[in-house]
């Protein structure tokens, strides 16, 4: 039941609007999912048409240099709002990761549910902390 609903939500097109991007642009699903800073399977999921479109939608645009009406609805002119280029992440933009015990990758491969409860709880944390209520 859940699936199908998932599906009904998805425009008809952008699966396959996704897909035939990413391989006219030479990028597997696992490239496309760097760029974006998404999981390979949230890319794969989307193409199936069983993941609902959400705010990625615009990273993915970027990625694949699109608009992303164009992309999520087939709607408006193909050409892309001007805007940088995402790239794959670097070396460098790892080192920029403040914690030891843990990677952002690791972050990445938890259920968006477990995500969210990460992020809830740093947000949490962070607010404590500037408002100086944990020592």
């Amino acid at each position: 039941m859940r699936l199908r609903r998932l599906i009904r939500d998805v425009p008809h097109e952008f699966p396959k609007r996704l897909k035939e991007l990413r391989q006219r642009r030479g990028l597997s699903q696992k490239q496309l999912a760097m760029m974006c800073r998404l999981s390979q399977s949230a890319i794969s999921n989307y193409e199936n048409g069983t993941r609902a479109l959400a705010i990625e939608v615009l990273n993915l645009a970027r990625a694949l240099d699109v608009s992303p009406l164009w992309l999520a609805e087939g709607r408006g002119p193909k050409t892309p709002p001007t805007y940088p280029q995402l790239a794959e992440p670097t070396a460098s933009d790892a080192s920029h990761w403040p914690f030891k015990s843990f990677s952002a990758e690791d972050i990445n491969n938890l259920s968006e549910r477990d995500k969210a409860i990460v992020e809830a709880t740093l947000n949490g944390l962070l607010l404590a902390l500037k408002n100086n209520k944990i020592e």
